[in-house]
């Protein structure tokens, strides 16, 4: 009876160790290890979010990814809970999607990733590398609002790496790339 209830154990279990997200740095997790969310620090971010600024309207839909598997060419490996998002601009005087990745349904198929769990204080910093305009890519946070569950405000919007005018000639210089992102403080209310 034990052996069968130990090898049930072992095919539902996919991982190893479970270790709080955010705990050790994914370069350092042993192998087989899950980086889990265990007090659920991504949940308040799930869901949709809108924003408007000079006539866009900037939408957030925010999703975790429970038990993702990364794998490494040497055959390591590890599973971690990641908070994804699917992310559209709208034009709101002509009705116009200036940008969108809504469709996205697989892991792969979202571009703005969270980069830790949060900081204490309610700060989520994100990553978000824009395929269609040359590998551009910008890193934001998203900051909780004391005693508020609707809203959260956005900004410390920086530019990351980008391909050069070389690989990537519609675009000479950095300035020409598109930016589907506030660049300033946003206030994101929930939906």
């Amino acid at each position: 009876m034990l052996a069968f209830i130990l090898f049930t154990f072992k095919c539902y279990s996919q991982s190893g160790v479970v270790v709080p997200r955010g705990t050790i740095g994914s370069f350092d997790v042993p192998n087989g290890t899950y980086l889990k969310d265990v007090d659920n620090e991504y949940l308040p971010y799930v869901g949709t979010w809108k924003a408007i600024k000079d006539n866009k309207e900037f939408t957030f839909v925010f999703q975790v990814f429970y038990e993702h598997l990364h794998t490494y060419p040497n055959g390591d490996y590890y599973y971690q809970d990641e908070l994804k998002a699917k992310y559209e601009v709208k034009d709101i005087t002509t009705g116009i999607v200036l940008f969108t990745t809504m469709s996205a349904v697989n892991y792969d198929d979202f571009l703005i990733s969270a980069l830790s769990t949060p900081y204490e204080g309610g700060r989520l910093d994100f990553y978000f590398c824009d395929i269609a305009h040359c590998y551009n890519t910008m890193t934001f946070s998203l900051i909780r609002i004391p005693g508020s569950t609707i809203q959260l405000k956005y900004g410390i919007f920086s530019f990351g790496d980008w391909w050069s005018p070389e690989d990537c000639p519609a675009y000479p210089e950095r300035t020409d790339v598109p930016v589907p992102i506030p660049r300033t403080w946003v206030i994101y209310n929930k939906q």
